[in-house]
């Protein structure tokens, strides 16, 4: 890693002999350092300066005769000498603390230099730590990938092995389910042919009795039929007679009347009158209800088609009394399948005179595949 150079140090000015001007930049104080005392520089030969001494206490004696006063060449001479002794003394230790800053720049420059040194050292020797620690780092987290990858490729082999146990166990399980439902389905078959054959068989005895019960059924509806066409074609008669008999009282009392008074005897009914029909014959009926027609299932396979003119002898109330083939489509089936269907039908019944009456219903029943 790159660092910036370390800061110049800030040169310092050499002391100037003049006491009384302060530096223009003062360093930082250094650590104090005992140093020796400089020795005292030796005077110029000249007079020493008079020292003053303590003077005793002053004993009470008897006041001395006045001193001379010195001359004041001399006192001049003596202050000058002193302040020239004061400026050499003070140039000295201008000095002496000139040098001594000095020497403490240069130690502190060295001290930083070495300091920078060793800082730079420092940093080298944990650069290289550091690059030493990637390096492993790095080689660490290859054998660890290259470890992982090995897993994984294990790991997958494992996995394509199980899989292809499991495609083999799925392929042999499917064998034999395949196998089993080709048994069940061929057991299924036969069961499914035995059924049929049964049901063809039972439908066939079925169909027998049908048939049977159908012929029994039609010999006794047309048992019925001939006894309801005798009881018709007597009531009938009976009514007929009676109305002859009413009408041979009323031309009798016509005839009384007339006689009494002596008026032409009307004309005589018609035979034509007299011959009108008793039982109506209706071939457009209108229903009450009707279901459907039931078109026989041997019939469908056997593709019968056909139609079939149905005699009815329906009652005052609207329902079939009897019921007869007035003409056949050709096919028993299909006319037993007309009569049953016929006889579960209602009809509106005739009216005369405002009364229902029993009536005959002659319609067509076809039987068409579709």
């Amino acid at each position: 890693m790159f660092e910036p150079p370390p800061p110049a140090p800030t040169p310092v000015q050499e002391a100037l002999p003049a006491a009384a001007e302060p530096d223009s930049a003062p360093a930082p104080e250094p650590e104090p350092v005992a140093d020796p005392e400089p020795a005292p520089a030796s005077e110029p030969e000249s007079e020493p300066l008079p020292v003053p001494e303590s003077e005793p206490d002053p004993i009470p004696e008897p006041e001395p005769a006045p001193e001379p006063e010195p001359a004041p060449e001399e006192i001049q001479q003596a202050e000058r000498e002193k302040a020239l002794a004061e400026q050499q003394r003070l140039e000295r230790e201008q000095e002496l603390l000139a040098e001594k800053k000095q020497q403490e720049l240069e130690k502190k420059r060295e001290e930083a230099r070495q300091r920078q040194l060793a800082e730079q050292r420092r940093r080298e020797f944990e650069k290289k730590q550091e690059e030493a620690r990637q390096r492993q780092l790095v080689e660490q987290r290859r054998r660890e990938f290259e470890k992982k990858q090995e897993e994984a490729r294990q790991q997958q082999l494992v996995e394509q092995r199980r899989r292809e146990w499991e495609a083999k166990k799925a392929e042999e399980e499917r064998q034999r389910r395949l196998a089993e439902q080709q048994r069940r389905e061929s057991e299924k078959k036969q069961k499914e042919a035995k059924q049929q054959q049964l049901a063809e068989q039972r439908r066939r005895e079925w169909e027998a009795q049908q048939e049977q019960q159908r012929q029994a059924e039609l010999a006794g509806q047309r048992r019925r039929e001939q006894a309801a066409r005798q009881h018709a074609q007597q009531l009938a008669d009976q009514r007929r007679r009676e109305w002859e008999t009413r009408q041979a009282q009323a031309r009798q009392r016509t005839q009384a009347r007339q006689q009494a008074t002596a008026r032409p005897a009307p004309a005589r009914p018609t035979a034509a009158a007299s011959s009108q029909p008793v039982v109506p014959i209706i071939t457009n009926p209108d229903f009450q209800r009707r279901t459907a027609l039931i078109y026989p299932r041997s019939a469908r396979r056997r593709n019968l088609e056909g139609q079939v003119i149905i005699r009815a002898n329906v009652t005052p109330t609207g329902t079939v009394s009897s019921v007869q083939v007035h003409r056949s489509s050709g096919h028993s089936i299909l006319d037993n399948a007309a009569v049953n269907s016929v006889k579960r039908w209602v009809f509106v019944p005739a009216k005369r005179n405002g009364q229902s009456i029993a009536s005959i219903v002659q319609l067509p029943v076809t039987f068409r595949l579709k």
